[in-house]
């Protein structure tokens, strides 16, 4: 919560804002240093849970790999992302339990053992290292590299029982001083080289406090006056305005920053609980004036900027405030990828590269943003205005928010709308904003906030949308638009009501704007809920009708086109833009639509454009940019949430260009900030590979495959590897010599083929990630192996013996042959069709159900006992969710079976259509009973996935006039979850949920009841 500024009286003057200074709001001479996005807002995350594989135990680290590839440590083991899904991994060397992973500057991953060793990955695969490296000790905690005295790279291991190990080449060695350590777990590593005037070597303890070592001296406790840490969690060395800084992060003692002249406290209040429990540490690359350091705490992900600390969780976008670790990776681009892993799923934030920022969440609670302004500070800088609803008027100004609103300050509510910097009646340029109910305000020199009086009437829904002031040969005059009682001019200190001819009820207008033709006279246009309006000599004449294609009318900006016309651009709430030439404003021509590329939707609030031409769209739909091509018209790119906005649907007269090309957007859920410097071209092809290959459901080696003569299809699975915006990613497929060209370019990243005919074969697979970066394709050899029939030597025996008994029949039978072989050629081949078509016709009946279409029975059982073979061997979990439609007799009797037989195909669909995840199975099991195999599936997951279905179901709204629970269709669900072990078999698990089932039938239908027994689960 930012601090609150207190303002006693309207007018007062507000002493906690900003100093405005004399010249308040007036341009500096020089170019302002802009504001530095980093420190602003909260960043946009992404995020990861069970449903996307994401284990719900939890998550002891989080590390990425040389590759990119994310891994997870479990109470359960192994988890992998690799740019499509997470998914348990089985690594023999890294079996045993993970206590932290590191990735080292050559691209070597390492992963300590609590009991065993230490694993590493590298282009050869994994690698365990033990007694047998030089490793003695039984466990370790961690493996970091530290810099020496000439800045070398040192790698260095920390043991459970308070040892260093040194690696030298390949080998381990026990520091000879590790036997002045407390006997106990060691679980942080730094080197400083001014700290305390001489190079030092720090380790944290688990419950003896900071350790340091002087160069040749011996270990010893730090101490120092109100630093009383036992835990000390992590350290971290980085450099912040030419000084070194050492990071110590505490259990229950805060974070704190070391220089060479100062300790202090920089988040978490020792003992408070939450964010004074500090997991773990990482450090962006420096963006501008200032480092960022990242913590994961018990209390939130806590970001440090300079030296201000700020704590996010679940109202920014975390799925808990319980954060246990965060990784920092560097793309080949030059991004940072930060990694955080709480503790009911996984974040991930883009620290740079794609432009988008969160600049506030005020208003996120209410409707967000209504006003922006950037403008210099007065001495250099710059600061931000944010006009929002329900949290008032927020001033971000070195590196600091201060928010007025009506709990603290004598206004009559905390809505604000407005920010125009203009003169007022005595030629001071002010800030003009407006609360609800529809009173005005301005902010001048001390700063002073004064109420101005003003003639239109005040209630809830009245709203001072938009102000302009200009100067005439009548004088000064102040022109406001209202939201539901028009415009009103004050001149000579005099306010009035101007009307528009044509208005019908409430008159709406949205925004004001001041054209000066070529003769240089001014004129006034506004835009309206009933059309465009323009201030003639008589008053304002409405536009609309046979003059505009919509009347609704929202956004209002000027932009002059190549040749330098004028040109309004109109936003409408329906009609996506309309641009208007006003070379004469009293015959403003309508130009044709078709020389826009189509907008994301078409309610547009305002156009606006930067000193590059780029014109940004602001919409219900997310921001659409248009960037001049070399053909004259425009290229477009569609901005929303996956990049970074914090929402798709902008506010009126809420969006901003500063002096630097930035674009601001007040959206529903706060203030975003598009960069365009910020956003990094990607250059280099991610990484595709080919995750797994099944047989009729069993996974073979993927290096080369045999497909055996019995086998009835094959399926591959591939993914692309990259690090935002996963659902942009597009595959290609081709199996050469079976297809003669690729396929499209399709989502799915898997491809299942029927057995082609015996041959070799390669399958050829591509991808392209969100930027449409084609990656290296991959090839595979395939080969299908012949039934012993269709081997060549028995081919060529057949084809010889063949060949002498139809010599001799024809020698012996040459006449009778003669004259029946047409009728049996043409017998033949129409036998050969039938028979095909029968055979294709009855490998789909065996696999599917004709009425619903989706698999049978049978090929459920197959599914089953295929899917509890491979659970087996993984060590993975399976699920099953069986389903009956409640009193589907009645149903039938009452509506008959033609109604029966369409209601089964509309719940079979809406089941199907809840299941998509690679390796599920929708079935039909029997009459109105439906079955869904879920592998890998979480016990929370199928839970989800189990309510997630009945309510679907429900709302199909099918009426169900005699059903006795409820007036539509419902369903009973019954579901199951347990990990296979030996000596067990599948129908354990199908009894399971069946018993499930009868007690969701048996305890008021409509309802999903889960196993108690009869199935094997974990707890």
């Amino acid at each position: 919560m930012a601090p609150r500024c207190s303002v006693r009286a309207v007018p007062i003057l507000l002493w906690c804002l900003l100093p405005f200074g004399a010249a308040i709001g007036a341009r500096a001479a020089d170019p302002a240093t802009p504001l530095d996005l980093a420190a602003l807002g909260s960043p946009t995350f992404t995020t990861f849970t069970a449903k996307d594989g994401v284990p719900d135990t939890t998550i002891l680290t989080i590390g990425t790999d040389g590759e990119g590839f994310v891994w997870l440590s479990t109470s359960q083991g192994l988890v992998r992302y690799d740019g499509h899904r997470w998914e348990p991994t089985a690594v023999p060397e890294a079996s045993a339990r993970i206590s932290d992973m590191y990735l080292d500057h050559e691209g070597t991953f390492w992963v300590s053992l609590l009991s065993s060793g230490i694993s590493h990955l590298d282009r050869g695969g994994w690698h365990f290292e033990g007694p047998s490296s030089g490793l003695t000790a039984k466990g370790f905690f961690r493996v970091v590299e530290v810099a020496d005295e000439l800045g070398r790279l040192e790698t260095w291991a920390l043991s459970l029982d308070g040892r260093l190990f040194s690696r030298t080449g390949d080998r381990w060695q026990v520091d000879p001083d590790s036997e002045q350590l407390p006997h106990e777990t060691l679980l942080g590593l730094a080197r400083t080289r001014e700290i305390g005037g001489t190079t030092r070597l720090w380790v944290a303890t688990y419950n003896d406090g900071l350790w340091f070592r002087e160069q040749g001296a011996g270990w010893r406790r730090f101490a120092a006056p109100g630093f009383d840490a036992a835990q000390v969690d992590d350290v971290l060395v980085t450099r912040h305005e030419g000084r070194e800084e050492l990071w110590i992060a505490t259990y229950g003692f805060g974070l704190w920053r070391m220089t060479e002249d100062a300790l202090d406290l920089i988040a978490g209040e020792p003992g408070e609980g939450g964010n004074s429990i500090i997991y773990r540490l990482a450090a962006s690359t420096p963006q501008g004036p200032a480092r960022i350091v990242w913590a994961a705490t018990r209390g939130g992900l806590v970001r440090v900027h300079g030296t201000r600390a700020e704590t996010f969780g679940r109202r920014h976008g975390l799925p808990s405030d319980g954060v246990r670790s965060v990784d920092l990776w560097r793309s080949p681009e030059g991004t940072d990828v930060l990694w955080a892993a709480t503790e009911s799923g996984v974040v991930r934030t883009i620290q740079s590269g794609n432009g988008w920022r969160t600049a506030s969440l005020m208003g996120s609670r209410s409707n967000g943003v209504f006003g922006v302004l950037v403008e210099p500070d007065g001495h250099g800088g710059e600061r931000l205005w944010v006009a929002s609803s329900g949290d008032g008027l927020g001033l971000f100004e070195d590196n600091r928010w201060r928010i007025i609103d009506a709990p603290i300050a004598t206004l009559p509510g905390s809505n604000f709308r407005l920010l125009v910097r203009a003169p007022d009646e005595e030629g001071r340029l002010v800030l003009w904003t407006a609360v609800e109910p529809g009173e005005l305000f301005k902010i001048t020199e001390g700063p002073r906030i004064d109420r101005v009086a003003t003639p239109w009437p005040k209630n809830s829904g009245q709203h001072v949308l938009d102000l302009l002031t200009r100067m005439t040969d009548r004088g000064y005059e102040l022109w406001v638009a209202t939201r539901e009682s028009g415009i009103y001019l004050m001149r000579n200190g005099r306010w009035e009501a101007t009307p528009a001819a044509g208005v019908v009820g409430q008159w709406r207008v949205a925004k004001l704007l001041e054209q000066f033709d070529r003769e240089g006279r001014s004129w006034l246009w506004a835009t309206s809920n009933q059309g465009l309006a323009r201030l003639d000599h008589d008053g304002w004449t409405l536009l609309g009708g046979d003059d505009l294609p919509s009347s609704d009318l929202i956004g209002l900006d000027l932009i002059p086109d190549a040749g330098g016309h004028p040109v309004l651009w109109i936003g409408s709430a329906g009609n996506g833009i309309i641009r208007l030439d006003v070379s004469d404003p009293l015959e403003p021509r309508v130009l044709a639509p078709e020389d826009l590329p189509p907008l994301p939707d078409p309610g547009v609030y305002s156009a606006k454009r930067d000193s590059q031409g780029r014109i940004y769209l602001c919409t219900n739909n997310g921001v659409q940019q248009l960037t001049p091509n070399a053909s004259g018209g425009f290229d477009s790119r569609i901005f929303g949430r996956r990049d970074g906005i914090l929402h798709e649907e902008c506010n009126t007269n809420a969006q901003f260009i500063d002096d630097h090309d930035r674009f601001w957007a007040g959206t529903l859920a706060g203030l975003s900030v598009y960069d365009p410097a910020d956003v990094v071209p990607e250059r280099h092809p991610k990484n595709l590979l080919l995750r797994r290959v099944r047989v009729d459901g069993e996974e073979v080696n993927p290096s080369s495959v045999r497909i055996p003569p019995d086998a009835r299809e094959v399926d591959f699975e591939a993914a692309l590897l990259t690090w935002q915006r996963e659902d942009e990613t597009r595959f290609r497929w081709q199996l050469v010599g079976h297809e003669s060209q690729p396929g499209a370019w399709v989502a799915d990243n898997r491809r299942v083929y029927g057995k082609p005919p015996p041959g070799n074969y390669l399958l050829r697979i591509e991808g392209r990630d969100y930027a449409d970066l084609p990656s290296r394709p991959v090839e595979l050899p395939v080969e299908v192996l012949p039934a012993w029939w269709e081997r060549t030597s028995v081919r060529v025996v057949s084809a010889a013996g063949l060949i002498l008994a139809v010599a001799g029949a024809y020698r012996r039978r040459i006449r009778w042959l003669s004259t029946r072989k047409v009728e049996l050629e043409q017998l033949v081949t129409g036998r050969t069709a039938e028979l095909a078509a029968a055979n294709d016709r009855l490998a789909q009946l065996s696999h599917e159900d004709a009425l619903t279409g989706v698999a049978n029975r049978r090929r459920f059982d197959q599914a089953l006992n295929n899917e509890w073979r491979r659970a087996l061997r993984a060590g993975t979990p399976l699920g099953l969710l069986l389903l009956d439609v409640d009193h589907f007799k009645a149903y039938n009797d009452t509506l008959g079976h033609q109604a029966g037989d369409a209601c089964l195909q509309a719940i079979a669909k809406a089941i199907a259509d809840a299941h998509l995840r690679a390796g599920e199975l929708v079935a039909r099991y029997g009459g109105e009973e439906f079955a869904v195999l879920l592998p890998g599936a979480s016990r929370k997951g199928i839970r989800t996935s189990a309510d997630t279905v009945r309510l679907r179901i429900v709302e199909l709204g099918l009426p169900h006039p005699q059903s006795s629970t409820a007036p539509v269709v419902t369903v009973s669900v019954g579901f199951a979850w347990t990990r296979p072990e030996i000596g067990a078999d599948p129908t354990s698990l199908l009894a399971a949920a069946d018993g499930a089932l009868y007690l969701a039938k048996h305890e008021g239908r409509n309802c999903t009841r889960e196993a108690s027994d009869g199935c094997r689960t974990s707890h």
